[in-house]
């Protein structure tokens, strides 16, 4: 080779009286091993070469951000109220009889309500004819208050009454971020375990979700069988994501039809459960 001068190609001035020469041994194949790259160098008078080793590129890839959860809950937060007003554990026990007290009317219903509203829920309801949910209950309508507690997860509906809730804005995002939307829910079925047949959609306020790049909802099916007298009970864990959520994204979960009766007109009910709630960054 020949002598490094400060014109050399590859020579990086450090500005405190050092230098450090730069070999891409991309384009450089030969010199692939250290004895070689030692090879290359002929310092020359009064240069000491104090080391030589292998370091990263310029322009190395950037390791990709972890996903940073946004929103989780389990509902954990009401063990106790669950315990001690007697709630069952349908989904566990495969059990569509399942004890399921009434979060409006049971005797703990105030320390529930607090709890949930402070958290940022709201429960909406709907009913056969409706074609949209309405937030409640309605103080007029006591049929409407179709929410109810399991060990420890939520139920919602009975027959001809629909219920969904929304959740809390994702008000730790900044600026907008594609988020994994997860949760646990499946549909009820009779005593004779014939389905509530449904679907749920999942709606955003902001931001479109993957699958379609438009929507602002997102329909979910169940795998549960839907032939009388062999649906069972049991959890349905769902992915989707959402590109652009917001701090202001509030996301509502809900059978895709506040009328109960247009995909279960034999019995028209929308009964479901849901449990497990994880909103992610992609």
């Amino acid at each position: 080779a020949s002598d490094i001068n400060i014109n050399t190609p590859g020579l990086v001035d450090n500005g405190n009286g050092t230098y450090t020469f730069v070999v891409d041994l991309t384009t450089n194949p030969e010199l692939s091993t250290l004895i070689d790259t030692q090879h290359l160098f002929f310092a020359g008078d009064g240069f000491i070469i104090n080391k030589i080793y292998f370091g990263e590129s310029e322009n190395p890839e950037q390791p990709e951000t972890p996903a940073q959860v946004v929103y989780e809950d389990d509902f954990s937060w009401f063990a106790d109220i669950a315990t001690a007003e007697g709630a069952g554990d349908a989904v566990a026990t495969d059990d569509p009889g399942a004890t399921a007290p009434n979060v409006f009317t049971m005797g703990s219903s105030e320390a529930f309500l607090a709890a949930f509203y402070e958290r940022g829920y709201k429960f909406y309801w709907g009913t056969v004819g409706s074609t949209e949910f309405t937030e409640g209950p309605d103080p007029d309508q006591k049929d409407s208050r179709v929410m109810y507690l399991q060990s420890n997860y939520l139920k919602f509906g009975k027959t001809s009454w629909s219920g969904a809730i929304s959740l809390p804005a994702l008000s730790s995002i900044e600026g907008a971020a594609d988020v994994v939307i997860e949760f646990d829910w499946c549909w009820q079925v009779t005593g004779a375990y014939k389905p509530d047949l449904m679907t749920l959609s999942v709606d955003a306020t902001a931001g479109t979700f993957a699958a379609t790049g438009a929507a602002t909802s997102a329909e979910l099916e169940s795998a549960q069988s839907t032939v009388d007298g062999e649906s069972h009970i049991e959890w349905q864990h769902v992915v989707v994501e959402l590109n652009g959520a917001t701090a202001e994204t509030i996301l509502t979960i809900r059978p895709t039809n506040a009328d109960p009766d247009i995909q279960n007109a034999v019995r028209h009910q929308n009964r479901w459960y849901l449990d497990n709630i994880k909103i992610s960054t992609k």
